[in-house]
């Protein structure tokens, strides 16, 4: 729990709740709040901790991986990630629905879709419509309107061991943030698109992207991240 790993922060720092609090802006009552699990720390709250004591946010966030960042994963380079994708692009995503039709053979049980493209499970890549013409098949009990949804190939390993390289995420698109919280999603960045988990801070109109390989950092949102949608079934060994 998040109160737990709260406490096992400021305990290895030996500091009191009142010094723990004063670096990070709060109060030594809400210090409490948190540890004993009555409220949770907003993102920002969060953020502030990470900066301050280079606390790894994956760990805090999920109890996965290491305490403390690795060397090479030190506060200037979380800012820099930071930065990067706080500059998300403000137009809505429309790459994908641009005059594209689906060719839907008639079948009892089955949907016929193209793979369009591939989608990064990783750091930010840009889009690439794919050459490969086949289509997959996926049964009509899973997907209800097949032209709500896109197809597209997993690259990259930062979803892993629930999502694997090279498999097929079939995305629902979807821009609506109450809709895609908690949720794995597919969002664009000025870098191109990626695959996260989104955890959107309403009441802070803030929000973050958590892979769920460790080895990836969790990266920061704005209030003006483009979401494609979020994801509702992964086909794998296609």
């Amino acid at each position: 729990m998040v109160a737990q790993r709260m406490r096992e922060i400021r305990k290895s720092l030996k500091q009191t709740q009142e010094q723990f609090g004063s670096k990070i802006g709060v109060r030594q009552a809400q210090v409490a709040d948190w540890e004993r699990g009555r409220t949770a720390p907003s993102l920002d709250a969060m953020n502030n901790i990470v900066k301050c004591y280079s606390i790894n946010l994956h760990w805090l966030l999920t109890g996965n991986g290491t305490m403390h960042l690795p060397s090479f994963a030190n506060q200037e380079h979380q800012l820099e990630l930071k930065d990067k994708v706080f500059n998300f692009i403000r137009n809505e995503l429309n790459t994908l629905e641009n005059d594209k039709s689906l060719t839907m053979p008639q079948c009892d049980e089955f949907w016929y879709m193209p793979i369009t493209g591939e989608i990064s499970a990783g750091d930010p890549k840009p889009f690439n419509f794919t050459e490969d013409i086949s289509q997959v098949a996926i049964s009509k009990r899973h997907i209800k309107n097949p032209t709500l949804c896109e197809v597209l190939r997993v690259n990259g390993d930062s979803m892993e061991p629930e999502i694997k390289h090279s498999d097929l995420a079939v995305i629902l698109r979807e821009t609506d943030l109450w809709m895609c919280h908690d949720k794995v999603v597919a969002v664009r960045t000025p870098e191109g698109l990626t695959l996260k988990k989104l955890m959107v801070d309403f009441l802070k109109n803030s929000g973050c992207l958590i892979p769920f390989n460790s080895k990836y950092p969790v990266l920061f949102v704005s209030e003006d991240c483009s979401i494609l949608g979020y994801l509702v079934y992964i086909i794998r060994k296609y």
